[in-house]
């Protein structure tokens, strides 16, 4: 059985799951983001202050039909659950681990208030219907916690309602549930409707993507055509007319070296253009394909290593990105750096590990980061393969490494 193709994964339930989680993660950040800031939690602190001391005037505490000592300490809980979830987001981030239970926390701590002064005011139609109105309106849109949010802001104000069942208010009760139900309605309509808006966002970015890879298999497929019919055949009659024209005087020796760098050239551009065609090769082939094109771009080292670890196929993509970046770091320390020595490691086993090393001059950090030319280019090779390159300057040399994840690197057993 075959492979799947690139297009194949792109569409595969894997691909769309994992853009669907990355969207709603990136929506989840762009809600509480914004609600994380100090100067909000610290506005939702005056507001719930504002609150309290608006209780203590009789007029206010007649509207409100609560006492003043409950509305403090439903306040003071709100207010502190919103600053713990504040605190969570700057030292964890919005996506962190601790924000996420601050965040469920601070829901059911808000909707409980809400729900325990509606009880306390005696009716239902109390103004702390707002309470369970503002967190539907604004946690809708969160589908990272659409079944808890959505339990957790409605089932305080399910006890109350039942609350007001055993102390004889009926219709309170009837009223409680049928605000609950409205609440229930307008979550979910808001919720399916971010949905479909997920979903458009989904299927948007996979046809992208998918586009993208169609362009770049066709311009590899011209690119290796125009080689191989262009270039190819200019370099074969060269290095056919170059050998030919030995033995006619002193010239022999250059024709004999420009013969010999033709042939070296089509060699090249055969590699290339074989790459381009992006056959599967197993870890020890491209290891023992490695090790070949490294040889002469050694000459000068006095010691060249290369370990090779794994035994699975590789996508013929990744080889040939792998062999390019190989090459260019292997240049560019025996060009730059003067080392005695050259190791290259391949390691493909859980994930795929390219590491070249050598013992010559180290290069600055700064350098790493401000590259324009070589180490650039390999970066953008790295992001061709959804993998990351690293850059560390040794005490005595520079290490090159190249990580792609085994989805990415691996064919499909």
């Amino acid at each position: 059985m075959g492979h799947p193709t690139a297009l194949e994964l792109v569409a595969s339930t894997e691909a769309r799951a994992a853009v669907a989680r990355r969207l709603t993660e990136e929506r989840y950040e762009a809600l509480y983001t914004p609600q994380r800031t100090a100067s909000a939690a610290a506005s939702f602190a005056l507001l719930c202050a504002g609150l309290f001391a608006a209780s203590l005037f009789p007029t206010v505490a007649r509207f409100l039909a609560v006492e003043p000592a409950w509305v403090a300490v439903s306040t003071l809980l709100m207010s502190g659950a919103a600053i713990v979830s504040t605190v969570a987001a700057r030292f964890g981030g919005v996506l962190g681990r601790p924000h996420r239970i601050a965040e469920r926390v601070e829901t059911a701590v808000i909707a409980g208030s809400g729900a325990t002064l509606l009880f306390r005011s005696g009716s239902a139609a109390s103004v702390f219907w707002l309470v369970p109105l503002t967190q539907v309106l604004l946690g809708a849109p969160d589908l990272l916690h659409a079944r808890y949010s959505r339990f957790a802001a409605c089932a305080p104000f399910v006890l109350a309602g039942a609350g007001f069942a055993l102390i004889g208010k009926l219709s309170d009760a009837v009223v409680t549930t049928l605000m609950i139900l409205a609440l229930f309605y307008v979550w979910n309509t808001l919720a399916r409707s971010t949905r479909t808006l997920l979903e458009v966002q989904i299927d948007k970015e996979l046809l992208q993507r998918r586009l993208e890879i169609m362009v770049v298999e066709e311009e590899r497929r011209r690119i290796a055509r125009d080689l191989h019919d262009g270039l190819g055949a200019e370099l074969t009659l060269l290095a056919w007319a170059a050998s030919s024209s030995t033995g006619a005087g002193a010239s022999d020796q250059r024709l004999q070296e420009l013969s010999q760098r033709a042939r070296a050239s089509l060699h090249e551009l055969r590699r290339v253009v074989s790459g381009l065609k992006a056959p599967d090769m197993r870890v020890a082939e491209l290891g023992a394909l490695l090790e070949d094109s490294c040889r002469e771009l050694v000459e000068p080292v006095s010691r060249f290593r290369l370990e090779v670890a794994g035994n699975g196929t590789l996508r013929g993509n990744v080889c040939l990105q792998v062999s390019l970046v190989v090459r260019e770091a292997v240049r560019n320390a025996v060009t730059h750096a003067a080392p005695s020595s050259v190791s290259v490691s391949l390691d493909a086993r859980s994930e795929l590990v390219i590491s070249v090393e050598n013992d010559g001059a180290s290069l600055p950090p700064e350098a790493a980061e401000k590259s324009r030319g070589g180490l650039s280019h390999l970066r953008e090779r790295a992001d061709l393969l959804g993998g990351t390159l690293f850059v560390e300057p040794l005490s005595a040399g520079t290490r090159v490494s190249l990580r792609v994840p085994g989805n990415a690197a691996f064919v499909a057993p």
